[in-house]
């Protein structure tokens, strides 16, 4: 056994000697590295106005750590090949910059990429410069004031590249508020327009539809009219009109045709306080080559569905009508019953249908609750009863409360006054608020700019509603709430939402005057 133990012994020794079984000869130490790291970013903007977001890739085979500076203010750093970082202006001085990109890997190697921009701190831009776009006969301010009506600077417009505001240095980032001022030129003195539109609590940064972008988010698909056809309706005591394709408006007795559109007008006559089934007429107008029209061209109406409303003693009603669901996105104005001030003890109405005409149905319903508070509802289809909300709104001092879910509030003053031995004018001023419970009435104390002032005193025009010495003017707090996603912004400086957003709206009408 020992032998045997003794041969093995023998065996292993030989193996161990054997050249074969000598160790591995150790790995070559590599070369240095002396390849810096490879940064690659998308094009940089030559201006960066908003907050931006960005982001770079740093390719190397070790280890790699990036910093990236403006100036020298570190704003991002880490150990990662894929680095995204944000810009906000409001964090740094306004003018050129430099971005400084330094990678640096395991073995000291290091890259710098330089680039240089101009930092610009956009408070809000008016892409055309509005849509109410500036005209000879017009002039036109732009402002922005603090969310507490002080003024922090304004410029006249008078041209389209005018419609961006920038902030200063000194500016802290906050919401503001934005102001648009339109005035008439009065070449000829005969009727003049004052208009304000205001906007609290925009971000830094808004940028704003463009009009193509406007009607194709509105559904402003009326097309603009290139002739004309006035139209001889006197013998038609309570004669209204909408068009298909035109630029129509209720009420205004003029056929506004578009080459290549399909010309349908309908024309329909029903007294205040008058009988559905008995006093209803209409005639749909092809034929734009008659332009007088009678009584005797009227048909009655021969199909009615009644619409259930809220109980209520007096209301007001107008019905739309729709071809179809196109016709619904892209069209508006299409009235053909206009209630007038109704007055019933049941709790339907009966309005006339044309099933040859309407496939979808637009209600609009308003009626009075007290005296200070007025409902209104506009709602898609004529089967679903009239549908109430529970908003509720009280005045207290300068500021309003309301309790109950909405989109966006509107303070509204308008006026109708004649200066003696000069011009008669119209005053219209809109302050719009976000969803709030408290709103603060701020057209007492807010700051106008000194160059509207001027026009205003010099014309006669008295801003405030506490300056009115009689009742007639309009002063009242509008609430809306839509069934449809509201952008706020996307409100500026236009009616389109009150006049052709999609979905159904229900708003609150609070009279702010006494």
């Amino acid at each position: 056994m020992k032998k045997l133990h003794a041969s093995i012994l023998a065996l292993l020794l030989f193996i161990s000697c054997s050249p074969e079984s000598e160790s591995p000869t150790p790995p070559e130490v590599e070369q240095d590295d002396k390849q810096a790291p490879e940064i690659a970013i998308p094009t940089f903007p030559e201006v960066v106005e908003t907050t931006s977001s960005f982001q770079i890739s740093v390719t190397d085979d070790f280890d790699v750590t990036t910093q990236i500076y403006i100036d020298d203010i570190l704003v991002a750093e880490s150990a990662t090949s894929t680095i995204d970082f944000d810009i906000d202006p409001f964090d740094f001085t306004a003018g050129d910059k430099t971005l400084r990109i330094i990678s640096t890997d395991a073995n000291d190697n290091v890259e710098t990429v330089n680039i240089p921009f101009e930092l610009k701190k956009l408070l809000f831009r008016l892409p055309e410069p509005v849509s109410d776009n500036p005209s000879p006969d017009s002039y036109v301010f732009l402002s922005v004031n603090f969310n507490d009506g002080s003024l922090y600077k304004s410029k006249s417009i008078e041209t389209d590249q005018d419609g961006a505001f920038y902030a200063d240095d000194d500016f802290e980032r906050q919401d503001f508020i934005v102001s648009f001022y339109r005035i008439s030129n009065p070449i000829t003195p005969a009727f003049n327009n004052y208009y304000i539109y205001s906007f609290s609590d925009i971000t830094p940064g808004t940028e704003l539809l463009t009009t193509a972008q406007r009607f194709d988010f509105f559904n402003l698909g009326n097309l603009r009219p290139d002739k004309e056809t006035d139209l001889d309706l006197t013998e038609i005591p309570n004669a209204k009109i909408f068009g298909y394709n035109g630029y129509m408006f209720p009420g205004i007795y003029e056929l506004d045709s578009n080459s290549g559109a399909p010309q349908k007008y309908l024309l329909y006559n029903f007294p205040d306080l008058g009988n559905p089934q008995t006093d209803y007429g209409y005639t749909l107008i092809t034929d734009l080559n008659k332009t007088t029209y009678t009584l005797s061209d009227l048909l009655p109406a021969n199909d009615f569905f009644p619409i259930t409303l809220p109980q209520q003693s007096e209301f007001y009603l107008k019905i739309e009508g729709y071809a179809n669901e196109d016709d619904y996105d892209h069209n508006r104005y299409h009235q053909f019953f206009d209630g007038g001030n109704q007055s019933i003890s049941s709790k339907t109405i009966d309005v006339p249908q044309f099933h040859e005409l309407f496939n979808i149905y637009n209600v609009h319903y308003t009626t009075s609750i007290n005296n200070k508070l007025t409902f209104s509802r506009k709602q898609k289809g004529m089967t679903s009863p009239v549908i109430t909300n529970d908003l509720q709104i009280a005045k207290n001092d300068q500021n309003i409360s309301i309790d109950g879910e909405h989109d966006y509030s509107i303070i509204w003053f308008q006026d109708s006054f004649f200066v003696p031995n000069t011009f008669s004018n119209y005053f219209d001023w809109k302050f719009y608020n976000k969803e709030s419970t408290v709103v603060e009435m701020l057209m007492e104390s807010f700051e106008i700019p000194q160059a509207v002032l001027d026009l205003y005193e010099e014309r006669g025009v008295l801003p405030r509603p506490s300056q009115q010495t009689d009742d007639y003017f309009k002063y009242d707090l509008e609430v809306y709430d839509h069934s449809d996603t509201v952008l706020y912004e996307n409100m500026m400086f236009g009616g389109d939402y009150n006049q052709n957003e999609g979905g159904d709206v229900t708003w609150m009408t609070y009279d702010l005057k006494y």
